[in-house]
C-alpha cells in the first residue's frame, strides 16, 4: 500500500508540542479519522485533531513540547491510501497517481509529463517536463479529455492547453 502526502507542518503551536499543518486533502472525514501518520520512517499517535478551514491542529503522544514540534517544521506528513478511491466523476484525483503520466494530444503525440502538482486555492497547478524546461497550467476538467491513471497517460485537449500554458 502506498502513502499520500496529506499535510505540511507549518508551525508549532502551544507549548505543549501541538503542530498546525496545512492539510492537502479536502476530505476532512478522512483526516479525522486519522490514528497515526508517518514523517520519515518516524509514525506519530493522534491524541487530538482540530480543523479550521484548510488547517488542521494536530496533538500526539510524540510531540510533547515546542521545541520537539519545531523540530517538525516543513516536514511532509503522509498516511497510507485510504481503500475508497477518489471519485472520477467528480474528478478528483491523487496527486501522487498523477505525477509522471505522460501527457498526449488527441492524435496521440507526447507533449510531456508531469513533474509535479502544486496546491492553490482556486485551481492546483500542473507543473510539465517539456523538453529541457518546465511549463505549468492550472488543473482545469476542460482541459482534460482523458486521465488514465492505471496506464499513467493523459490526453489534454491542445487548442485549450495552449490557452492557459505559462
Amino acid at each position: 500500500m502506498s502513502n499520500l502526502e496529506i499535510a505540511k507542518v507549518l508551525k508549532p503551536q502551544g507549548i505543549k508540542g501541538e503542530i498546525k499543518v496545512e492539510c492537502y486533502t479536502s476530505d476532512l472525514d478522512f483526516f479525522m479519522s486519522l490514528k497515526n501518520f508517518y514523517i520519515g520512517e518516524t509514525i506519530y499517535n493522534i491524541t487530538n485533531i482540530r480543523i479550521m478551514g484548510k488547517f488542521a491542529f494536530i496533538k500526539t503522544q510524540e510531540i510533547n513540547s515546542m521545541n520537539e514540534a519545531e523540530t517538525l517544521r516543513g516536514k511532509i506528513l503522509l498516511a497510507p491510501k485510504p481503500n475508497n478511491e477518489p471519485s472520477k466523476e467528480n474528478f478528483e484525483f491523487y496527486i501522487n497517481d498523477l505525477e509522471d503520466c505522460c501527457i498526449k494530444d488527441e492524435q496521440g503525440n507526447i507533449i510531456g509529463y508531469i513533474d509535479s502538482i502544486e496546491k492553490y486555492g482556486s485551481a492546483d497547478i500542473i507543473n510539465v517536463k517539456l523538453g529541457g524546461g518546465i511549463k505549468s497550467f492550472p488543473f482545469l476538467k476542460n482541459i482534460f479529455k482523458e486521465i488514465d491513471i492505471i496506464n499513467k497517460s493523459i490526453i489534454i485537449y491542445k487548442e485549450k492547453l495552449d490557452e492557459v500554458l505559462v
